[in-house]
């Protein structure tokens, strides 16, 4: 994926840009399977959970690929909609290719 990279960061594994994103712009389409509440693993350790709500009882569960490493932040440069059962990742800001830059992810779950 040449518009994103993933490197080590002070939280771990994190994504970075690797190209300007407007505003609005899309990043990527995760690729991990829609699933309710119920279907949710028990997870022992939490830093393997790679599951992330998208709606009131809706949950992303990992893909195993690049998608799985984006980080919550407080200040996000990035959020999700979902539209025809995907769910997808877009620029809420102008976000610059530079160093240290990586993609925040917010998430306005209901």
């Amino acid at each position: 994926m040449t518009n994103l990279i993933l490197k080590k960061s002070n939280l771990g594994k994190a994504v970075f840009a690797n190209k300007n994103f407007k505003k609005n712009e899309k990043i990527i389409v995760f690729k991990g399977a829609l699933m309710k509440k119920a279907e949710l693993p028990e997870l022992i350790n939490p830093e393997d959970d790679r599951y992330m709500q998208v709606s009131k009882n809706k949950y992303l569960g990992p893909s195993g690929n690049f998608d799985d490493f984006f980080n919550h932040s407080c200040n996000p440069n990035a959020g999700i909609k979902i539209i025809d059962k995907k769910v997808i990742l877009m620029a809420i800001q102008n976000i610059k290719k530079k160093r240290g830059n990586n993609l925040g992810l917010f998430n306005n779950n209901g």
